[in-house]
């Protein structure tokens, strides 16, 4: 809408191979307060929108920095497509796991490939490329497989400059151990499903950080049950007159609603952790 040139710019370098569309959701949620119907819709909302305007439909998921990730979630991955989750949260001192790269195993016995990031976190700072590059080549060496290394400035790797990206190709210049490649969620994915790869099967629950978040803000948290209650509501409804009574199907409005709640289940509002400024503005979008 802002910056339709732009968006075409884009477009063209994804169909050109050159732009990667990674996980495709609406955002990266919480994934224990939401309902399991606002978790669907993360999905497909977010699905539906790159299938139509880019024509993808990526097979790795990833929620970087949520606190916890329930044991419902591999079930819902399954069924939605993919066959790939990438985290970072909760890492090594909260929640030990007997390697970074595991199937997951849900509630009903659903299984998909999974891996928590290990080296550094989900970006870079100003200085510290080099030092995660020499630390991602030592471990693929340890280890003997592919090994990812998420990179960009700021809050998860938004932004990548040059002059990291003249640091990288003078790194790649005079690494002679490993191959280091400009990569993608699904290459990494093609290259972690390998025979030769042992992932141990970790059942249940991946659970949790930061959990005084999930009982701060308890007014954010009761409008959020609200808000979902009464869409799902509003949709049987509004079904039901449409099949009923030929009344129109509000289908603009309700995607604009979904959107607003959607965005609320972001994994730094829904579970407390925004500033007062966004914390009111979501409660003004679910009243």
């Amino acid at each position: 809408e802002h910056a339709p040139e732009l968006f075409r710019k884009i477009q063209a370098l994804v169909t050109a191979g050159r732009w990667c569309i990674s996980g495709g959701w609406f955002l990266q949620p919480d994934v224990n307060l939401p309902d399991t119907e606002s978790l669907i819709r993360q999905i497909t909302t977010g699905r539906a929108f790159f299938r139509e305007h880019f024509g993808v439909a990526p097979r790795v998921a990833y929620n970087f920095d949520s606190f916890g990730h329930s044991a419902g979630l591999p079930q819902l991955l399954v069924r939605s497509g993919y066959e790939m989750y990438l985290h970072m949260r909760p890492q090594a001192q909260d929640l030990p796991l007997p390697s970074d790269l595991y199937r997951w195993r849900g509630l009903d016995g659903s299984e998909i490939l999974a891996l928590r990031i290990v080296v550094g976190l989900y970006h870079t700072e100003r200085d510290n490329i080099v030092s995660r590059l020499e630390e991602g080549v030592a471990l693929a060496l340890r280890i003997n497989r592919d090994v990812p290394v998420f990179w960009g400035i700021g809050d998860h790797g938004g932004g990548p400059t040059r002059e990291d990206l003249q640091r990288i190709d003078e790194f790649v210049g005079r690494e002679m151990h490993v191959k280091i490649v400009h990569s993608t969620t699904e290459r990494l994915y093609d290259a972690l499903k390998a025979p030769g790869c042992q992932a141990p099967v970790v059942e249940g629950e991946l659970q949790r950080v930061f959990t005084g978040c999930y009982t701060s803000l308890a007014r954010l948290k009761r409008q959020a049950v609200k808000s979902l209650a009464s869409l799902v509501q509003t949709e049987a409804l509004r079904t039901a007159t449409w099949w009923q009574r030929n009344q129109e199907y509000p289908q603009p409005a309700l995607d604009e609603a979904w959107w607003d709640h959607l965005f609320n289940d972001f994994h730094d509002i829904l579970p407390g952790t925004c500033i007062e400024p966004a914390e009111q503005d979501a409660l003004a979008l679910t009243l």
